[in-house]
């Protein structure tokens, strides 16, 4: 795929040089209204966007001074107005009759005496952010003569010195310098230019290299960033307004969902302002240290935002589906050692089965995806499976052969917490990695995540596992039950739901979802009767059609389960390449019990498989190595009747 980025930077250039940072525009020679504060308090801020290069026209005929309007009686703290004309069909005239609109403004809008007569007018002004591809100080100046109040400077885009020489520009003329960044180098030059001056940090979550969109790039970049932060792009819902609050972020920029839709404008900015702190504090929460993190100038995370948190820093950490590694430098709480990286071996004592040798952090950097160890019932399986490197552990709280106990979950938490703090599980860690942050502790939030699946939220069984959730014994719910199903119960803790693929018309199932503003889908086989734990792999050519009908999922963000051993995980690992995977009957000597051997063969497998992915440059279907057919046929494994898994 073309880098768009690239191609917009070659563009705006050539503009640069023939028509000069005007862009051949009759503007004002000097500014025509105060400079109003951006976002210094928690706000949204909503974008006039007439089109984009993955979207196409948005709103190409949309009235400025009405858009801003519809912003202000929505709640908008300010205003980004794209100002980029080929790519996304915007203009500095834009810019400067929005900044004209305004109440405090020169021209255009109602004056001071006809703005405390409006009923509807704020009294507040907008600020107005210049959301363009930035290049030069001059830019920057030619910015505020046409009425921003903050512009936005791409990390990625400009050097270090050039970074720090338009935020410079920017104090000068007392604008707001919006640094957005999404990558380790991005948030290197943010610290520099920080420590000089006042700005905001900025994360995207669209690539704007493939603008493709991943909504767990700001969840693990947050806790990096050293000033307060607006999370960017893919909000078109107010779930994921609520998610990005969630997350510990100020400010939430709405492109696309406000633009095309301005009456939905108010819905997004209300969900964000009202989703704040939960019940529950810094004790046990996800990971076991996550909420320990010191939480920078941003609001600290609610158990929601901790989940997530906690589950894309251990993305980072492993690589998963080619995620690159902006991460692993001496602030990253999922850091990897010099032992990791050279993917040296390390020994588990007798207690986790001494004979059995594993990378440490097996297979680092090369695509591995998250794993989840599921229908745990006894405390020496969970700590096997941690020891192994599982990512998640998962309990189930419904009726099953693999029901847990209440008393069996507490435990293992608690015993995780005590290995953590020095124990033989994390030995590997404790040589390899330096000290983080300014309170010298280690490898913080590296146990495992612990999950309770639950298909219904009415039974004791679930409830037991709300109330371990609520108190952080759970890090989070697996939810079973109607996917589309709307519960405040549900919302208000940590989860994410599966959707059971049968057949075709499924898929418009996980696409609803999506749209509704879900982070990540968990993928099973269906079966009639059975919510989970079908012990069948989903079928070859319905999974090849969802992830072509829905490429965000085969690019980045496939969750799967159902039938997944030692004996069928390496095929899928290979093709798909999927961020996590979800096991249980097919690691068990019996239900319920795990079989250690199967367990220690299962993250080989995995990391064979994931190793063939993550070197992969051809993120399409791919063949195995001295597979004949252009198409590979995973194992077909027999129906089983085990329950919940």
């Amino acid at each position: 795929m073309p880098d768009i980025l690239d191609t917009i930077i070659e563009q705006r250039k050539r503009d640069l040089s023939e028509l000069g940072p005007t862009f051949g525009l009759e503007l004002p020679r000097a500014r025509e209204r105060p400079v109003v504060p951006f976002l210094q308090k928690r706000g949204a801020i909503l974008e006039i966007k007439r089109a984009s290069p993955s979207k196409g026209d948005i709103a190409p005929n949309l009235d400025v001074p009405t858009l801003c309007r519809q912003y202000q009686e929505a709640g908008a703290s300010a205003v980004s107005v794209l100002t980029e004309p080929h790519f996304f069909k915007g203009s500095l005239l834009d810019l400067l009759t929005a900044s004209r609109s305004d109440g405090v403004s020169g021209g255009g809008g109602p004056g001071p005496q006809e703005a405390l007569q409006s009923p509807t007018h704020h009294t507040k002004p907008l600020a107005f952010l210049r959301k363009d591809f930035l290049l030069t100080e001059e830019e920057v100046e030619v910015s505020y003569r046409c009425g921003a109040d903050a512009v936005l400077l791409i990390a990625r885009i400009l050097d270090a010195d050039r970074l720090l020489a338009m935020a410079a520009r920017s104090h000068d003329l007392g604008l707001c310098a919006l640094v957005e960044v999404r990558t380790e180098e991005d948030v290197e030059k943010l610290v520099t230019v920080s420590r000089h001056y006042p700005v905001l940090a900025g994360v995207n979550a669209r690539d704007l290299a493939t603008f493709t969109i991943d909504p767990l790039i700001p969840a693990a970049m947050i806790r990096r960033l050293p000033v307060r932060a607006v999370y960017e792009s893919g909000i078109h819902s107010p779930a994921m307004a609520r998610y990005a609050a969630k997350l510990g972020y100020q400010g939430i920029l709405v492109g696309e969902g406000a633009a095309k839709n301005p009456e939905q404008a108010a819905k997004l900015v209300s969900a964000f302002m009202q989703a704040g702190q939960d019940s529950r504090t810094a004790g046990g929460s996800a990971g076991g240290g996550l909420a320990e993190m010191t939480e920078s100038p941003t609001k600290g995370p609610t158990s929601i935002g901790r989940f997530w948190r906690a589950l894309a820093e251990r993305r980072e950490a492993k690589g998963a589906s080619g995620v690159p590694q902006y991460f692993l430098s001496s602030g990253s709480q999922f850091e990897a050692g010099p032992q990791f990286k050279a993917n040296t071996q390390f020994r588990p004592s007798a207690q986790f089965g001494a004979s059995s040798q594993f990378p440490a952090s097996p297979g680092l950097g090369a695509g591995l995806p998250l794993v989840k160890i599921c229908g745990l019932t006894r405390t020496e399986d969970a700590l096997k499976a941690a020891a192994l490197g599982a990512d998640l552990l998962g309990f189930v709280f419904a009726e099953s052969k693999r029901t847990v106990q209440t008393p069996v979950v507490r435990e293992i938490r608690q015993a995780l917490q005590g290995i953590l703090a020095g124990d033989v599980l994390h030995a590997r860690l404790a040589e390899s990695v330096p000290p983080v942050g300014t309170n010298g502790s280690k490898f913080r939030g590296s146990q495992p995540l612990l999950v309770g699946v639950i298909n219904r939220l009415d039974s004791p069984l679930a409830e037991a596992a709300i109330t371990l959730c609520r108190e952080g014994i759970l890090d989070a719910i697996q939810w079973h039950g109607d996917p589309l199903m709307e519960d405040p119960l549900l919302d208000e803790l940590p989860h994410y739901r599966v959707v059971p693929v049968g057949s075709p018309d499924d898929i418009d199932l996980v696409r609803r979802l999506l749209a509704r503003g879900v982070v990540r889908i968990l993928l099973d086989a269906k079966l009639e009767g059975q919510s989970g734990g079908t012990g069948t792999m989903i079928g070859e050519e319905l999974l090849d059609e969802l992830c072509k009908e829905i490429p965000e999922l085969g690019r980045s963000s496939l969750w799967l389960a159902g039938g997944l051993g030692p004996d069928t995980i390496g095929p899928v690992v290979a093709r798909y390449g999927p961020e996590l995977i979800d096991a249980s009957s097919r690691l068990e000597a019996e239900p319920g019990k795990k079989d250690w051997n199967k367990l220690e063969l299962f993250l080989r497998e995995i990391e064979v498989a994931g190793m063939q992915w993550g070197t992969s440059k051809n993120r399409s279907f791919k063949r195995l190595p001295n597979e004949k057919s252009s198409h590979i046929h995973l194992p077909q494994v027999p129906q089983q009747e085990i329950g919940v898994d």
